[in-house]
């Protein structure tokens, strides 16, 4: 339940800060990954991109 409700809680945040798909987007760009590698290299599923990219990333 924990994991459904933060689930929820992040894709608010990117529906709130629209500056969250441009950094994706930025990141995809430099280092020339797809989505899919962008998240996976994060330890993620793309199915459940963060709203937020770490900084030392």
């Amino acid at each position: 339940m924990t994991e459904l409700l933060a689930g929820k809680q992040r894709a608010m945040v990117l529906w709130v800060e629209p500056n969250v798909g441009i950094r994706l987007r930025q990141l995809r760009e430099q280092r020339g990954l797809s989505l899919r590698e962008l998240a996976e290299k994060c330890g993620l599923s793309a199915f459940r991109i963060p709203a937020a990219v770490p900084p030392d990333f």
